[in-house]
C-alpha cells in the first residue's frame, strides 16, 4: 500500500512538472516579403545635371517619367517644382547693381506636366546658373503603398 502512494505521489509531481514546461509554438507569423522597386525620375532620360540653355529650354516640354531597374513606368502622385532664377536689384544704399536668387514653386500632382505660362515664362527668361528642380517626388507603386526617388536638378551653363 505504501508502494502504490509513493508511486502514485511520484506520478502526480511529475504530471505537474511536465505540464508547467511549454514548448516553443511552431507557428511562425506570416510575413510577405515584397521586393520594393528603386524608382528613378529623368526628364527626355537625362538626369541631374548642367545642360545648355537651348537643350532645358527644350526639356521643358517634356514630362517627368518615372522607371524602375526594369523599366517599367510609374505614375507621380506629388512632385514640388521650383524654378530657380536670377534677379537684379539696385542696392538702395550703394546704388549699385546686385544679383539675388528668386524661387519660384509649382506644386504638381498625378503626372501634371506644367502648364503653358510656366513653359513660355522659362523658354523666354532662362538664364545661364539658372536651375530647374524636381524635388520631393511621391510616386505610386500600383499596390497600394508609395516610394519616394530622388530629384532632378536641371542647371542652365
Amino acid at each position: 500500500m505504501k508502494i502504490i502512494l509513493f508511486i502514485l505521489l511520484l506520478t502526480i509531481d511529475t504530471t505537474a512538472i511536465v505540464a508547467q514546461q511549454t514548448k516553443p509554438s511552431t507557428n511562425k507569423p506570416i510575413i510577405q516579403k515584397t521586393k520594393v522597386p528603386t524608382v528613378r525620375a529623368t526628364i527626355a532620360n537625362m538626369v541631374t545635371g548642367t545642360y545648355s540653355v537651348a537643350a532645358i529650354k527644350i526639356l521643358v516640354d517634356s514630362n517627368l517619367v518615372i522607371t524602375d531597374e526594369k523599366g517599367k513606368r510609374y505614375s507621380f502622385a506629388k512632385c514640388s517644382f521650383l524654378y530657380k532664377r536670377k534677379m537684379t536689384y539696385t542696392d538702395e544704399n550703394t546704388g549699385e547693381k546686385r544679383v539675388t536668387w528668386e524661387y519660384l514653386n509649382k506644386e504638381l500632382r498625378n503626372n501634371e506636366q506644367l502648364d503653358t505660362f510656366w513653359r513660355t515664362t522659362i523658354k523666354q527668361d532662362l538664364k545661364k546658373d539658372e536651375a530647374l528642380i524636381f524635388e520631393k517626388i511621391l510616386v505610386d507603386s500600383g499596390k497600394g503603398y508609395m516610394l519616394t526617388t530622388q530629384g532632378i536638378i536641371l542647371t542652365a551653363q
